[in-house]
């Protein structure tokens, strides 16, 4: 597992935005909007949790950063590691960051009570 914050390579936010784009079959935003969100990990407004194995990035998870809360913005893990719980391993670290840099409040998102697309559950 690695974290990053304040200071990310290239490679590395290239792997995790690669990562989703093939998991998800398809680019879900912008590459401006990747690149800003990389800008941001820079700045110190954002937050990349991921693991490797065998030096290949296999999850990953994005949060936003602001004085008081951390928000969960996307995540990515390849299906085959679905079982090593790596999302949950990346939310309980950015529990623990925010802990550690008095952060008030994470976020992760709403649902709401009749949803009934699976996926958003």
């Amino acid at each position: 597992m690695k974290i990053k914050f304040k200071e990310i390579e290239t490679h590395e936010w290239d792997e995790f935005h690669n990562l989703h784009k093939i998991v998800a079959g398809k680019s879900t935003r912008s590459s401006d909007t990747w690149n800003i969100q990389k800008k941001n990990i820079l700045n110190g407004s954002g937050l990349l949790i991921y693991f490797t194995k065998e030096k290949k990035l296999i999850s990953g998870s994005y949060f936003d950063v602001s004085k008081d809360d951390i928000k969960y913005s996307v995540s990515v893990t390849k299906d085959d590691y679905f079982h090593l719980n790596c999302n949950h391993k990346s939310i309980y670290e950015a529990i623990k960051f925010g802990k550690k840099n008095k952060k008030s409040n994470i976020y992760l998102g709403h649902l709401n009570d009749n949803e009934q697309d699976i996926k958003v559950k």
